[in-house]
C-alpha cells in the first residue's frame, strides 16, 4: 500500500513538472558540458594573436580577463534555461 502510494506520488509530480527523469538530466547535462568543452577549447587560438606579444604577466591576465568577461556578456541574453521542454526523440 505504502509502495503504491510514494509511486502515485511520484506520477503526480512528474506531471506537475516537479521532477524531471534522470536520463533527461543527464543528457541535458551533456549536452551543456560539450558546449562547454568546445568554448574552453576555442580560447587559445582566439586569444594567440593577442597576448603572442605581450611579456608583462599583469598584461596577459588583463586580456585573458577582457576576453572572458565579453565572451560572458555576449552569451548572456541567448542564455535559456537547461530545464526547458525539448521534444521528445519517437
Amino acid at each position: 500500500m505504502v509502495f503504491r502510494a510514494k509511486l502515485r506520488r511520484l506520477e503526480f509530480e512528474t506531471r506537475q513538472g516537479k521532477l524531471i527523469e534522470a536520463a533527461i538530466v543527464k543528457e541535458r547535462w551533456a549536452a551543456i558540458l560539450v558546449v562547454l568543452k568546445e568554448r574552453v577549447l576555442a580560447v587559445p587560438d582566439k586569444l594567440a594573436p593577442e597576448v603572442t606579444a605581450l611579456t608583462d604577466e599583469r598584461l596577459v591576465r588583463d586580456a585573458l580577463k577582457r576576453y572572458c568577461s565579453t565572451r560572458r556578456a555576449s552569451s548572456s541574453p541567448r542564455r535559456r534555461s537547461i530545464w526547458a521542454p525539448v521534444p521528445s526523440v519517437p
